[in-house]
């Protein structure tokens, strides 16, 4: 069985692809976690629509660390991979 995980925070602006990126993931994962820094561009609205058609997406919010550095982003990720319940981890980067 298969956990997948992304961490996101205001992708609707930039153009990421993270529907489309959730959509391929869902197939092999059992559970899919979206933790989403409080974005403000409309991205936890629409993560938030995705979890409520497909139950094996399950979302949270966290606020990002106020650090600019590559630290900040791996605690906020191993904080949400810490959540996933499977051996086996999918993760798609935002």
């Amino acid at each position: 069985m298969i956990s997948g995980f992304m961490i996101v925070k205001n992708v609707l602006e930039q153009g990421y692809p993270f529907v489309e990126a959730i959509a391929s993931a869902l197939p092999i994962c059992e559970e899919f976690l979206i933790s989403d820094g409080y974005s403000t561009d409309g991205t936890f609205e629409t993560i938030e629509k995705i979890s409520k058609l497909n139950s094996k997406v399950k979302v949270f919010r966290q606020e990002w660390p106020n650090i600019k550095s590559a630290n900040a982003l791996t605690e906020v990720t191993n904080g949400l991979r810490k959540k996933c319940r499977f051996e086996y981890i999918f993760f798609c980067t935002s």
